[in-house]
């Protein structure tokens, strides 16, 4: 399998859980972005990727107000945490998009073990 079709699955995927949790659909491609990509966000989900609720329920139009649940759910159960992750606070998401995302990380992960492969590292 590719890395493309990997990313590619990791993102259908990522959709679907979105929409099982019941994420808005106005805002999943802006959350698939950022968690595949790395790409820019705006600043409500900023707030929600940074784990601030503050921000989030100030910031949020009527429909994600609602939503603030589906959200943390996404989060908690279909993104990274831990490590190289993706939410949890401001320096985890400047860190995340930083790396280029998901694809940044595999990436990485497989420069990795190329270079322990070789003997590098």
């Amino acid at each position: 399998m590719t890395e493309q079709t990997d990313i590619a699955q990791h993102a259908d995927r990522l959709r679907q859980n979105l929409a099982k949790c019941e994420v808005p659909e106005h805002c999943r491609e802006g959350f698939v972005g950022y968690v595949i990509e790395g790409a820019p966000i705006g600043s409500f989900l900023t707030a929600i990727f940074e784990n601030n609720l503050v921000d989030a329920a100030c910031g949020a139009d009527d429909v994600n107000l609602r939503s603030l649940r589906a959200y943390a759910m996404a989060l908690y159960y279909y993104c990274p945490s831990r490590g190289s992750g993706c939410w949890g606070s401001q320096e985890d998401v400047r860190g995340w998009q930083a790396l280029g995302g998901l694809r940044g990380l595999l990436q990485r992960e497989e420069a990795s073990m190329s270079s322990a492969a070789k003997g590098e590292g």
